[in-house]
């Protein structure tokens, strides 16, 4: 499992794509974060394209409540930050609607798409 991303500095987005087929651990979302922000060429305010559909299921509450907790600690540099995230199926729709709410607290934008294109859209 990993999610790997890259950084386009000119364009101001962030493609990240969750491999799948199971969700990523709380430690590899972390670790995943830490890289962002440390990116010499990610800034505060990128638009972020955070794919998963590979993903079978969605995360569970308990990771959902960490990994925005994690987003929350490093709100000094990802607030500002729009995240779309594209999913597969209908019951991820509620969690990234959840995790929207929880990640207002830190300055974070998101929402679900099923169509990466429309996904680009909203980030611009």
């Amino acid at each position: 499992m990993a999610i790997n991303f890259t950084v386009d500095g000119p364009a101001r987005l962030v493609r990240a794509t969750v491999s799948g087929p199971t969700n990523a651990t709380l430690g590899e979302f972390e670790s995943f974060l830490d890289a962002l922000v440390a990116h010499p060429d990610f800034r505060r305010g990128f638009a972020v394209l955070y794919d998963r559909r590979a993903v079978a299921a969605p995360p569970d509450d308990t990771f959902i409540r960490a990994a925005t907790e994690a987003i929350e600690r490093r709100a000094a540099r990802l607030s500002g930050c729009r995240w779309a995230v594209v999913i597969g199926d209908q019951p991820a729709l509620s969690v990234v609607h959840m995790t929207a709410l929880l990640g207002e607290r830190a300055g974070v934008e998101a929402r679900p798409f099923f169509a990466p294109e429309d996904a680009r859209a909203w980030l611009g």
